[in-house]
């Protein structure tokens, strides 16, 4: 696989919450590395050294831009709670370097356009990390963690009862346990539109992306999940895993993504969720692998952590050289029992020359609206491979005569449980919360 990834052309100008604001409306602060922390300066020609310092500057009523110019800042600690959205951002993209991130206690802050690199770094750290923190955004920035040697460390890390959090448009890469860990008491974190990638580091990381121990309310939306790690034993978008009952999460939605994986497990598994929607994706498979592109633990790690309310709709899986089982059950001997309330239909299943695919949760013949159909890509997905990672969106785009295309169902006509049914409404901007209808105000087609 080409190691040199292209990042997606997903730049969204400005802080959410902050769209009908110019820069001419803002107060406007300057930092460089050669810059000094003097009250008089800020300015373009006379920057400030360091972003705490420029945030400090700033007053709690916030509706501020801190504007970075080239140069290597360092370790950045942001925790300050403003009440309207302050951007912190890059003049000039992807040259604004920090060794890493840590927000903490920290509200209405939004960081575009920077180059989060650990890779030279000697300290063991979570490369980003956003703690006890609300409306937070992460937008179109190169985080990577890149080291071997360090254990249980994440490229960005939100916990800590964070919400509200839009992580967006990022190219994420090579932790040496997550990509993205979302876990503790986290509710409203939304993850779309980023390019999530395992390529090297230790010889057994995690799921690129892990929503677990009371995480609720995540979506994941039409981002590019590839496990390339030859070494890797573990798969893409895990929901779930605790280590008792509570700690399951809850009201989960993976829409739209494209899961490419090539080794590992299952690239979306369950492992203690409760209220799931997995929707609209399309998963593409390259080797013989040990479990198919979905995989549901029965009981994990405990017999009192289980998954309800399992829905699988409107997919695409593309098998491409694997016999496996599309649905792949994790059988636990002493508490064998299959997800409560679950429901896979309309989902397009294609195994090319090679037998039909098969599961071990449900007769696949037997499903609602199933096809059994060439899915029609524009490309060959047996091609990814040694093609740039931002032309796979491409390759894997569905012909306007897919089958599929004509197979799908309306996800609103689905008997979904209340609370999943309500926060498909919130995060479509149809409900009560405000911050959803600001961040779909950004949206692009």
């Amino acid at each position: 696989m080409n190691q040199t990834v292209m990042t997606m052309t997903v730049i969204l100008a400005g802080a959410v919450g902050c769209a009908a604001l110019s820069v001419d409306d803002v107060p406007v602060f300057y930092c460089s590395p050669d810059g000094e922390d003097r009250d008089e300066r800020g300015t373009e020609a006379e920057p400030f050294k360091t972003v705490g310092y420029a945030l400090e500057h700033i007053g709690s009523a916030g509706g501020a831009t801190v504007v970075l110019l080239d140069g290597e800042y360092g370790r950045v600690r942001a925790d300050q709670a403003f009440d309207r959205p302050v951007a912190i951002r890059a003049r000039n993209e992807r040259e604004a370097v920090f060794e890493g991130l840590f927000v903490v206690e920290a509200k209405n802050l939004t960081f575009d356009g920077l180059t989060i690199d650990h890779r030279n770094s000697e300290r063991a750290a979570n490369v980003v990390q956003i703690s006890r923190s609300s409306y937070i955004t992460v937008r179109n920035c190169l985080i990577t963690h890149g080291r071997d040697g360090f254990q249980n460390t994440d490229t960005l890390k939100i916990n800590q009862r964070s919400h509200h959090v839009l992580i967006e448009g990022n190219e994420i890469f090579d932790a040496t346990d997550e990509e993205i860990d979302i876990l503790g008491d986290t509710h409203d974190i939304v993850v779309r539109r980023n390019i999530v990638y395992q390529y090297r580091t230790r010889e057994r990381p995690e799921a690129l992306v892990s929503n677990k121990m009371g995480a609720s309310r995540g979506v994941f939306e039409g981002n590019l999940f590839a496990n390339l790690n030859p070494r890797s034993s573990n798969g893409a978008l895990r929901f779930g895993g605790g280590e008792r009952a509570g700690q399951e999460s809850r009201v989960m939605i993976a829409v739209g993504n494209l899961f490419v994986n090539t080794v590992g497990r299952g690239a979306q598994t369950f492992v203690g969720s409760k209220k799931s929607l997995v929707a609209h994706n399309i998963f593409v498979n390259h080797d013989d692998r040990r479990t198919g592109p979905i995989a549901i633990y029965s009981n994990y790690p405990r017999g009192d952590i289980a998954n309800d309310d399992v829905f699988v709709i409107n997919n695409v899986f593309y098998n491409v050289g694997s016999d496996r089982p599309v649905y792949w059950f994790g059988r636990d001997r002493e508490h064998p029992s299959f997800p409560e309330n679950r429901l896979f239909a309309h989902n397009l299943y294609w195994n090319p020359d090679r037998s039909t695919p098969r599961s071990d949760i449900h007769e696949l013949a037997e499903e609602e609206g199933a096809l059994f159909a060439d899915p029609l890509f524009v490309g060959d997905p047996s091609k990814l491979e040694g093609r740039p990672t931002a032309e796979w969106f491409d390759i894997l785009e569905l012909r306007p005569e897919s089958p599929f295309l004509d197979n799908k169902i309306d996800l609103t006509e689905l008997d979904l449980p209340d609370e999943l049914r309500r926060f498909l409404r919130d995060y479509r901007g149809e409900g009560d919360d405000p911050w959803y209808r600001e961040i779909n105000r950004d949206r692009r087609p």
